[in-house]
């Protein structure tokens, strides 16, 4: 039997479906906590925190007798057993924080099974090397199950397969990687004296070990960056993750190959000066995710992390040492995620940790390169020969970075951040600004006389404005998300309004920066909670529901499902409600998605692309997308005449289990 086979084969399946647990077990708890960006930020820290428990494992393990190491995994592997199916075990007193909210229902719900596949990798490469023959091609051939999952994932297993049948498929495989991993462990020939030898020898030096774990650190803390960078204005989705972590596993793929490709070496400084130009744009003036500044960042953060991991690979070990190698490389992982999810939020006050980590990162891009010495004039020649500067040009960026202005050049009077979002309030010369990353999320007027008049997405004359025209004077409004809490100029005094709002910062935010909920004719109910899971747990029904969540820029897609218009939404509205989904966003288009909605339930659908300047619209009124699935005629009716319009056809109807992120992409960006 060709061993080669069994372990590539062992290897490769056991990595698939580590990410294939992954991009699961993330998607099943985005509905459980808001859907925002932090979520999977937060996962890859525990992902990579198992992951380092795994190696850490391997790496004790092999200092026992072939013996003991195999009646100790084969125990492992019986217990993990216990923790299928694979599947969200909710847990009834968690703490408040969210990030330690996620940490225990990951360790609970699939730490077990995660921990023996994030073994298996190093496990097999130290039994294959007794074979006497190189076992770093496993851990390519790792690298590319795992990418293989992430290409599959999105485009065949999520949209054919129901999150139920996910989890039954996975476990079988489960179980068919651990007979292999059984069998591979009992083809070693080895006895306890020699593993002993091999296992205690002592082969690196501290400053070894800190470069290994320096070298991992960057590209784990610049994947979380980025993905947060991205779907703060991008809805977080595992299509989304896949692409990113794609081109992170890609870049260890290309050098851990069996003929490396490692970048050559003018290739650091030419990512260096990409990165310094953008570092500088962001310092001068921070903006929001841009495609060309989105496309720049995927190239930058690829080129990056490739420069670090051929370090990497470069600095490896002989085989007998690589347990030990992959746990430092995993320390390093698992430094740089944890610094995104717990370390940053807490002294950052804005989502600049992909920026600040990038600046860290540019010193060692600087690399001799004979073509760069021939030109020496040129600015990568004096910064390779000026190279102890680097540091200290990185700590001037990183200092800047830190104080640069507001994206909106306002007068910033608190900024702040909690694990939904970031925020700033600021002044400019006639408003108040509420910003959730790099997005408006709320203005007041300054003058007196103007504290009521709604402005940015809820302006006199913007859509949201003509559903509120047509609603009773009596009617029981229900609004998830609230904001600045700009839409609660539209009530009145017969009316009982209940706002939803997941992020306790932001109603005290609401409550003490702005003064649209203190002016309310009726003082509003304020549920602090995932909309989602709040309604399904209310007794009201409401005559009109307005669905205006958003972290920064995206929306979060578990409120744009069947699911949940017809579970929570439709049960929760009167006979003749309306619902009105704002879908203002700059990169997917969610009109066709809920045309769907609209005709799988019977629904009359409209919808209204506002712009500035249009009929009855304030001048400094903010461009706004909305539109409504109504059960009254004449709601339809009145909204047609303020220029409402049927809207156009999608391609499928958003689920649970599936939403078709790619087919809403807006393939141009709409003007204004």
């Amino acid at each position: 039997m060709n061993l080669t086979l069994i372990f590539g084969l062992t290897t490769f399946w056991s990595a698939f479906l580590m990410f294939w647990l992954e991009l699961f077990f993330a998607k099943l708890l985005l509905p459980q906590f808001g859907g925002g960006a932090a979520i999977w930020t937060t996962c890859l820290a525990c992902f990579q925190l198992l992951l380092l428990v795994g190696y850490g494992y391997v790496h004790l393990l092999r200092m026992l007798p072939i013996g003991f190491q195999r009646w100790i995994h084969g125990a492992a592997i019986v217990t993990s057993l216990l923790f299928l199916p694979v599947q969200l075990i909710t847990i009834e007193t968690l703490p408040s924080s969210p990030v330690l909210q996620i940490l225990i229902t990951v360790l609970v719900s699939i730490g077990f099974p995660m921990v023996i596949l994030s073994t298996t990798t190093s496990l097999l490469q130290s039994c294959f090397s007794q074979t006497q023959k190189n076992p770093y091609f496993l851990y390519s051939l790792s690298n590319l199950g795992s990418l293989m999952a992430l290409v599959l994932y999105p485009t065949l297993i999520e949209p054919r397969l129901p999150l139920s049948t996910q989890s039954g498929v996975w476990s079988i495989g489960f179980i068919l990687v651990l007979f292999g991993v059984v069998f591979c462990l009992f083809q070693t020939k080895m006895n306890s004296s020699d593993v002993r030898s091999v296992s205690t020898k002592q082969v690196r030096s501290s400053w070894q070990c800190i470069q290994w774990i320096f070298y991992a650190f960057i590209p784990s803390s610049l994947l979380a960056g980025i993905t947060t960078y991205t779907t703060s204005d991008i809805a977080p989705s595992p299509l989304v993750w896949s692409i990113l972590l794609g081109l992170y596993l890609f870049t260890l793929i290309l050098v851990f190959c069996p003929i490396p490709l490692i970048p050559p070496s003018d290739f650091g400084p030419v990512i260096l000066v990409f990165s310094i130009a953008f570092l500088l744009m962001e310092i001068r003036s921070p903006s929001r995710v841009s495609s060309d500044f989105l496309t720049a960042n995927l190239v930058i953060f690829t080129g990056v992390a490739w420069v670090y991991h051929a370090r990497l690979a470069n600095s490896k070990p002989e085989p007998s040492a690589l347990t030990e190698f992959y746990l430092f490389q995993a320390i390093g992982g698992a430094l740089g995620a944890l610094f995104n999810a717990i370390v940053a939020p807490l002294i950052f006050t804005r989502l600049i940790e992909y920026q600040v980590v990038l600046a860290l990162a540019l010193p060692l891009l600087l690399t001799p390169a004979e073509g760069w010495k021939q030109l020496k004039r040129s600015p990568i020649t004096y910064l390779n020969r000026h190279r102890w500067m680097a540091p200290i040009g990185s700590l001037v960026i990183i200092t800047f970075l830190i104080q640069s202005p507001s994206a909106w050049g306002m007068k910033v009077e608190r900024s702040v951040r909690s694990f939904y979002g970031a925020y700033q309030i600021g002044t400019t010369e006639n408003s108040r600004i509420l910003l959730h990353g790099t997005t408006v999320h709320g203005q007041q007027y300054l003058s007196s006389g103007a504290e009521r008049i709604p402005g940015s997405y809820y302006a006199p004359g913007s859509p949201v404005a003509n559903v509120f025209q047509q609603i009773p004077s009596d009617a029981h409004v229900a609004v998830i998300g609230l904001g600045a809490g700009e839409i609660a100029t539209y009530s009145k005094p017969q009316q009982d309004w209940t706002f939803y709002e997941i992020d306790p910062l932001i109603v005290n935010i609401a409550q003490t920066n702005f003064k649209y909920l203190a002016q309310m004719p009726k003082p509003p109910a304020i549920v602090v909670g995932d909309g989602r899971l709040k309604v399904t747990e209310s007794q009201e029904v409401y005559d009109t529901l307005i669905l205006d969540a958003f972290s920064s820029d995206a929306i979060p897609l578990h409120l744009l499902t069947l699911d949940a218009l017809e579970q929570v939404f439709l049960p929760h509205l009167s006979e003749r409600g309306t619902i009105a989904y704002h879908i203002t966003n700059q990169y997917i288009d969610l009109e066709g998605p809920l045309e769907r909605l609209a005709n799988a339930t019977g629904l009359e659908g409209l919808v209204k692309h506002d712009r500035p300047n249009s009929a009855g619209h304030l001048s400094d009124g903010s461009p706004s997308d909305w539109v409504v699935l109504t059960r009254n005629p004449a709601m339809s009716q009145a909204l047609k005449a303020d220029g409402w319009q049927n809207m156009k056809q999608g391609t499928s109807v958003w689920t649970d289990d599936f939403t078709n992120l790619y087919s809403a992409l807006k393939r141009k960006t709409k003007s204004g």
